[in-house]
């Protein structure tokens, strides 16, 4: 069976017991990648959901097979760069990938003279898989980032990956079951603290200014996995007395999107010194409130681009007492 058959096949099953029954002929060790990871969605879903009857496809997986369900938490799939089928490949074609970072990392540290602190954010499912199982593909793939990273320990200030989150406290899967594919904002909290930690500069901010409040929030999956509702209550990170105000660059996101830059000037920031940031949509524009927020609020000056790991800068950095490079983990591989 094809991937794309299997999907028309899942298409006419509406209960877990059919489901089970289609599962349990199929062939896991399938060379079709794509099937492979459609499978293991499916075998995670009714693993994850025994309180459910019920099987709705078009809930389950969109129909531009960008976003899928891992057991109730609206997820990436495909994405724009096929992430489903990473953990399943072999370990020279993930290094193929990992060579071409390791080939950035070697062209931007040598232009940067102030301490640096890479980010690598991972995807919302590999997350999930850390709290909910044990996945050997996943952290076989987990595993190769934190190599890498080690490799320039000499260089940098420092770097978070599954750590920073992992090791916060009262991590429930349950909690994940918001229709966006971004992470929790307690989860880019502790991201933060992992930068001002790496820094050296954990004792001059005030951690009390930072707070969790309900907002509504539009997901970015909600309406590709067809949820009930568009909009949902979520906690928010607010920074009390927020200083920060747009000095430069627009508001909103600019297209295309690598063009997207925001500069920040703080008159009551903690930390008198200038940030530059080179990241994507978890650093994000201000508005997000996202890591560019709060370090926006914290530093007396910060710049924003949306430029994971400097890839389309050319230009060394030069006017910034810090820099923090940031990108999403499936575009590591």
């Amino acid at each position: 069976m094809s991937f794309f058959e299997a999907i028309e096949s899942l298409k006419k099953l509406s209960h877990r017991d059919a489901l089970r029954e289609w599962l349990v002929i199929q062939d896991y060790t399938t060379g079709d990648l794509k099937l492979r990871a459609l499978l293991s969605y499916v075998d995670d879903w009714l693993h994850l959901t025994l309180a459910s009857p019920k099987f709705n496809f078009d809930h389950f997986l969109s129909e531009d097979l960008s976003s899928i369900l891992y057991g109730k938490c609206p997820v990436i799939f495909m994405g724009t760069n096929d992430w489903a089928i990473k953990r399943f490949l072999m370990q020279e074609q993930r290094n193929t990938a990992l060579n071409k970072w390791r080939s950035q990392l070697e062209k931007i540290i040598p232009r940067v003279s102030v301490p640096i602190f890479c980010c690598i954010v991972p995807e919302k499912d590999t997350l999930l898989r850390h709290f909910s199982k044990f996945d050997n593909d996943s952290m076989l793939l987990a595993h190769s980032i934190d190599q890498l990273m080690l490799e320039y320990n000499d260089y940098i200030a420092g770097f978070s990956y599954l750590q920073s989150i992992t090791n916060v406290p009262d991590k429930r899967i349950q909690n994940y079951e918001y229709y966006d594919s971004h992470l929790l904002s307690r989860d880019y909290l502790s991201i933060f603290y992992s930068i001002i930690q790496g820094l050296g500069l954990i004792n001059e901010i005030d951690s009390e200014r930072i707070i969790l409040t309900t907002d509504v929030h539009v997901g970015d999956l909600a309406r590709k996995l067809h949820a009930s509702s568009i909009t949902a209550h979520y906690l928010a990170l607010t920074y009390i007395d927020a200083g920060a105000k747009l000095v430069s660059g627009d508001k909103t996101f600019n297209s295309p999107l690598r063009q997207t830059r925001q500069s920040f000037k703080c008159t009551n920031a903690s930390i008198k010194a200038k940030v530059a940031i080179y990241g994507d949509s978890h650093s994000s524009i201000y508005d997000q409130k996202k890591l560019t927020y709060l370090l926006a609020n914290t530093f007396e000056e910060c710049d924003f681009y949306w430029d994971p790991f400097c890839v389309n800068n050319k230009r060394p950095v030069r006017d910034a007492d810090f820099v923090v490079f940031e990108v999403s983990h499936r575009f590591m591989t």
